[in-house]
């Protein structure tokens, strides 16, 4: 079994962290999701697994993390035992720092969930795996070596005049940052229209949502697949409508006895809100 070496050269002008992170990328082996969820049935990789495979090579490149929390959201909530959950919610800023100082950053998201005090590692811990796991693309399998497969070339099929089909563009799909973010904005623009909804209501909607359509419980965001989370947002966006559809048929129906707004007024929610529905 050969082993790849590569050679890190900075260019001139640029830091070498440039050159730093495509070597570290080019060294590090996939991370297979080997770890099981009992209680959701599904498979992840655990924060100890990325660890033991990014932190030699780390070492080697001569780079390291830097950590700087950007915002922090605690709450408590209630367990079905009947004690109280610590939820909270992390977004921090990762930055890959080289041997010259030169570095990248990268923000990322987390949430944990626990009864004791271990509510904040575990957001923290989501947010770092995710932030290495994004930053260097570390595949979930080993690639399959082609030499597995020999198939046995097939006669060449007789020319045909056959029109080939027209091919629809492929939307672009949005990253789990991306979702993440987005179900983030939601959520706030949901409790900003002043309908009596809290953070803890929309999370509760959100969970018997995610139970009827995908027919499982989840514990935090990041459980979530990019399927799912994207189920979060379009249910989101669509509460979003139907409350303003029906603040827009209200005022339709009471337009003659309702003074009109001056031209200056505004929602205090529009600037969160806007765009939102579309």
């Amino acid at each position: 079994m050969s082993e790849t070496k590569t050679e890190v050269k900075k260019a001139p002008g640029i830091g070498l962290i440039y050159a730093a992170i495509p070597a570290i990328m080019a060294e590090i082996p996939s991370i297979c999701k080997d770890r099981k969820n009992e209680a959701q049935h599904y498979n992840f990789r655990g924060i100890d697994d990325v660890y033991n495979t990014i932190n030699p090579i780390l070492a080697k490149h001569q780079v390291f993390m830097r950590a700087d929390v950007l915002e922090i959201k605690r709450e408590e909530r209630p367990s079905k035992s009947g004690g109280i959950m610590a939820f909270v919610q992390v977004r921090i800023r990762y930055s890959f720092v080289a041997s010259d100082g030169s570095y990248v950053s990268t923000d990322s998201l987390g949430e944990g969930m626990d009864s004791g005090d271990k509510a904040t590692p575990k957001a923290m811990s989501i947010a770092q795996k995710y932030a290495i796991l994004q930053m260097f693309a570390i595949p979930t399998a080993d690639p399959k070596d082609p030499e597995v497969d020999n198939p046995e070339p097939a006669k060449p099929a007789a020319a045909t005049t056959q029109a080939k089909p027209e091919q629809k563009p492929v939307a672009p799909q949005a990253s789990m940052v991306d979702l993440h973010n987005a179900m983030i904005r939601g959520i706030a623009v949901i409790e900003a229209l002043g309908i009596g909804q809290t953070i803890e209501s929309i999370w509760d909607a959100i969970h018997k949502e995610i139970k009827k359509k995908f027919n499982r419980d989840f514990a935090e965001a990041s459980e979530l697949s990019a399927e799912e989370a994207a189920g979060v947002v379009d249910y989101l966006r669509r509460w979003y409508r139907h409350v303003m559809d029906g603040r827009k048929a209200a005022a339709a129906k009471h337009a003659e006895e309702a003074p009109r707004p001056r031209p200056d007024e505004e929602y205090e929610d529009a600037a969160l809100a806007d765009g939102y529905g579309a």
